[in-house]
This record gives structure tokens, sequence and C-alpha cells, in this order.
């Protein structure tokens, strides 16, 4: 494939039931080659996304934003199989959770 694509899964209603605002559908993100210089995001009707490509060369996309300060995780670094947030350095695996938060041992859900 060489094309880097996503997959939503559930769109958003802004005041429309009938019509998801982001249906569930596949997106184009970028050319997989550019995932090879570090994170790339986009934006969809207000919701960003970011992908990267782990260090064994599999290609994830995560909600853009970390969820501890809202920070952009497209200026984050990729660290073998997880994307870390350049603000705090909370650590996402390619499933989306966080994995690591440097400064704690527990990991909040969210």
């Amino acid at each position: 494939m060489d094309e880097a694509v996503m997959q939503s899964r559930a769109g958003t209603n802004r005041g429309n039931e009938s019509f998801p605002s982001l249906p569930a559908s596949w997106f184009y993100l970028c050319k997989s080659d550019d995932l090879k210089s570090g994170p790339v995001s986009i934006i969809l009707n207000d919701l960003t996304f970011v992908g990267y490509r782990t260090q064994s060369g599999r290609i994830v996309v995560l909600s853009g934003r970390c969820s501890h300060m809202g920070a952009q995780l497209v200026h984050g670094a990729v660290t073998g199989e997880r994307l870390v947030c350049p603000l705090h350095g909370w650590e996402y695996g390619p499933e989306g959770a966080c994995e690591k938060i440097p400064a704690q041992d527990e990991i909040p859900s969210f």
C-alpha cells in the first residue's frame, strides 16, 4: 500500500441525528513514505488525528491530542512502538492507550 489511510468508526453528530458529520469510512492521511520522517496530522471536521510508523514498521493512527492537556501529538517523537507527547512525555501505544507516564507509575483510565 503506498498511501496511509485511517478508518473512522464513529462520526460526531452536530444537531442532525440522520447524518454523522464524520461518517464511518476510510479517509486519506498521507503517503506511506511521509510517515518515515515522523508523525503526520490531519484535521477532519474539527477532530485531529495523528499517524506514525512504529519502529517495527506498523502504521498507526490515533487521536491527535494528548489526553492529559491536549498537546498536539504531531510534535511528539516515536520511541519504539509508542508516540511520546512533546509536552510532558506521556507515551501512547499503537492501540491509542497511554502506556507510560514519566512522573508516575499509575496510569489514569480515560
